[in-house]
């Protein structure tokens, strides 16, 4: 990981179009996919080695069972458009979670969180995750203060997404949702310190 200039970290990658697609254009950084699912990750994990990329990794994982070795390693950490308990630790912050995503993350490095749920849209995951609409007030008051104080993550950004910026974020998820019903998306850039 030495030989690259920044370690960048999608957790909760799904496919990995993410990880492939920047790999691609920034062959000087390295690109770590890590999601719960080997299976799915198989398309473009494919593709990686079909391209012979070096600087495109996947790991097997998630937030509770993380790959040994990840501590302090990622100048960039990215986590778009969760689901699951993923998503659930995000809107619902607890100590321990918080911890470990900070634990990823350099000192002075960046997380990158994208959030597009809506009790309209996806009813029986909002319902079984007992998770809030996602607005300002919830993010504000919510995700920017317990990620302050259990991760020393600090909000430097908070931005609203149209529909049809999410196609430049590189995740399959993002481009279907691109195409879908207008719904709240938000970008939240944290600093480390």
């Amino acid at each position: 990981m030495l030989n690259f200039g920044h370690v960048i970290i999608d957790l909760g990658t799904g496919d990995g179009r993410f990880v492939y697609k920047h790999a691609l254009k920034n062959p000087q950084n390295l690109y770590i996919g890590i999601d719960p699912s080997e299976k799915q990750l198989q398309t473009y994990k494919k593709k990686i080695n079909r391209k012979k990329l070096k600087n495109a990794l996947f790991f097997a994982g998630s937030l509770e069972v993380l790959p040994k070795d990840f501590n302090y390693i990622a100048n960039e950490l990215h986590i778009v458009l969760p689901w699951g308990s993923l998503l659930m630790y995000i809107v619902k912050p607890e100590k321990e979670m918080i911890e470990k995503l900070s634990g990823l993350i350099k000192l002075g490095g960046t997380l990158v969180v994208v959030l597009g749920y809506s009790d309209k849209f996806e009813p029986k995951e909002v319902a079984r995750l007992e998770i809030p609409e996602i607005d300002e007030t919830l993010i504000d008051n919510t995700i920017s203060l317990k990620f302050e104080e259990f991760g020393r993550l600090e909000l430097k950004q908070r931005s609203t997404l149209k529909l049809n910026e999410l196609k430049e974020i590189e995740s399959t998820w993002s481009k279907k949702l691109s195409f879908g019903k207008n719904r709240p998306i938000y970008k939240l850039v944290f600093v480390k310190h």
